[in-house]
Parts: C-alpha cells; sequence; structure tokens
C-alpha cells in the first residue's frame, strides 16, 4: 500500500510495511509515511507536517498552542517521535 501526500488512513484500513508506521503519543494518534517522491511525512493529530518541518521550533510553536501548561512533556515527547520516525527506512522498498 502507499500513502502520500494529504491522504488519511482511518476506519478499518490495513497498511503494512516499513514505509508506514503509526501509534499513540499522549492522547493523539501519529502516523509517518514516505510519500511517493521518498519525502517522509509525520502526522500529529490534526498537525502534519514532512518530517523535516517538524524542528524544535515548530515542536516549541505547537506545545504553547496545544499544551500550554505541559510545554517540557509535549516538546520533549515529539523530539523522541522525530526521531524514532527519522530512524525509520528513508526509501521505498524495491
Amino acid at each position: 500500500a502507499q500513502v502520500s501526500g494529504h491522504a488519511w488512513v482511518y476506519g478499518n484500513a490495513w497498511v503494512s510495511g516499513t514505509e508506514y508506521a503509526s501509534g499513540q503519543l499522549l492522547g493523539f494518534s501519529w502516523d509517518s509515511w514516505l510519500g511517493v517522491d521518498s519525502v517522509r511525512w509525520l502526522r500529529y493529530g490534526c498537525e502534519l507536517h514532512k518530517l523535516s518541518e517538524w524542528t524544535r521550533k515548530l515542536r516549541w510553536t505547537l506545545a504553547k498552542e496545544y499544551a500550554p501548561t505541559e510545554l517540557g512533556l509535549y516538546a520533549n515527547a515529539h523530539r523522541a517521535l522525530v526521531r524514532f520516525c527519522g530512524s525509520l527506512p528513508k526509501e521505498r522498498a524495491k
């Protein structure tokens, strides 16, 4: 299966392979996948960005917006998630 661009995977969908990963973090679901151009995407809750755009500045900006009373927890959890997603395959399986 391929998931790319601004696609959503929901319901009883089944996606397998190392190009896609998903989970839950601090009460919200997340998904990470390789787009058709081998760019890795990360969706956390309603936020969708290329993995390379999940910078420290973005993580702290989102923490201030969504979890102002738990800034450190939120930003640090996302740092770990971004690092994990960065360790996933960077090219499509052949």
